[in-house]
């Protein structure tokens, strides 16, 4: 596997930094001015609520709603971890369950029967009008992507002025720690946010890496006085696992297109506000999965479920792809799913891309220090 891609003395080493830096923060804009740097004596743990006796009320209370966050996904970690030792039948059983539930709660089971009424008594019509609305609206959805005038990849608009939550969608393998890496050094300070990790249900790994980011992300805001948001996890079925038959594929694939419709429609626990329903950006780095999240979101703009202006997707190809693009990549290209897609290979430059080398090492100097005292 290709080494590393590392930041030199001042940031990435080449030669478009000055130009690209900025596209690697839209990931996180800013909300709120980035506090003065403040030096901080060395620490080996991340601070609890109860060590943090002069912060602001504020801060301590956002730090009590993290650290709950902490609490309830480790709680419900052992439930996901138990679906591991179902019997065949079993899960096949709570699947079942599973997909009924989904398609009552969502009026689902509604909408096919009042397609099958159409389809029965005007069948001729209902065919035309489906053939000719859906095709149109795919293509308004896609013409807002390429205009330069809404093409922004961060929502425009803010309802009452709560910020967007970004849904992050993990991949096994290198895929998450890769994103991790990024977010670690572009987040900024932004209160009342939230953060919305997606990973398969088997993927402990993803797990393990996104809770020792939240842990780190809480020690390294604390010591700003900055609000560190709040976060919680979802999981989905694998679309395909390793070695699956292609026979089986696209059942799991359904299945795990459900399991991403309700990832995306589901609001945040902690969140009781109504506008705070939909992500307002999801970002994703080359994983199968991903390219999945961005269909399912491109779905429910053309079925009128979701505003245009939420679900912005971004596409950022993995830095290990130098010479051609990832499966995942040329299918969210030729489908114009991406609201942005970027590559970090000079050689993958080319039509409706953004090139930012090294998008890991970005920003050079991160928003918030990566360790007291840094500067």
């Amino acid at each position: 596997m290709a080494s590393q891609p590392q930041a030199g003395p001042t940031g990435p080493q080449n030669a478009h930094d000055d130009h690209t830096t900025g596209i690697s923060s839209r990931l996180t804009p800013p909300r709120t001015p980035t506090p003065p740097l403040v030096v901080s004596e060395s620490h080996s743990h991340s601070p609890s609520v109860d060590d943090i006796t002069t912060e602001s009320p504020s801060i301590v209370s956002a730090l009590k709603a993290h650290r709950q966050c902490i609490i309830d996904m480790e709680t419900n970690r052992r439930t996901v971890e138990a679906y591991a030792y179902e019997g065949k039948y079993a899960r096949a059983f709570r699947i079942t369950k599973e997909i009924f539930q989904f398609m009552f709660t969502y009026g689902i089971i509604r909408m096919v029967l009042g397609l099958f009424f159409f389809l029965a008594f005007m069948p001729k019509l209902t065919i035309a009008i489906l053939l000719v609305l859906i095709p149109l609206r795919h293509l308004s959805v896609i013409s807002r992507r390429l205009d330069p005038e809404t093409r922004d990849p961060w929502p425009i608009h803010e309802p009452h002025g709560i910020p967007h939550y970004l849904l992050i969608v993990c991949g096994s393998g290198g895929h998450t720690g890769e994103m991790i890496r990024m977010i670690t050094r572009s987040i900024q300070p932004q209160e009342r946010s939230h953060r919305r990790w997606a990973m398969a249900y088997d993927d402990r790994m993803s797990y393990d890496k996104v809770v020792d980011f939240e842990l780190n992300l809480v020690d390294r805001f604390s010591h700003q006085g900055i609000d560190p948001g709040t976060f919680d996890i979802e999981y989905f079925h694998r679309g395909r696992a390793v070695h699956q038959s292609w026979l089986t594929t696209p059942f799991t694939a359904v299945l795990c297109l459900l399991d991403i419709f309700r990832i995306l429609v589901a609001a945040p626990r902690r969140r009781a506000i109504p506008d705070y329903q939909f992500p307002g950006v999801i970002v994703t780095d080359g994983p199968g999965s991903g390219f999945l999240f961005l269909l399912a979101a491109h779905i429910l703009k053309v079925i009128y479920v979701v505003p245009n202006d939420f679900m912005k997707t971004i596409f950022v190809e993995s830095w290990a792809r130098v010479g051609s693009l990832s499966l995942s990549g040329k299918l969210v290209k030729a489908l114009t799913l991406a609201d942005a897609f970027i590559v970090q290979s000079p050689n993958l430059r080319g039509y409706r891309s953004r090139y930012v080398a090294n998008m890991v090492a970005r920003p050079a100097r991160p928003h918030v220090p990566m360790y007291p005292g840094a500067e």
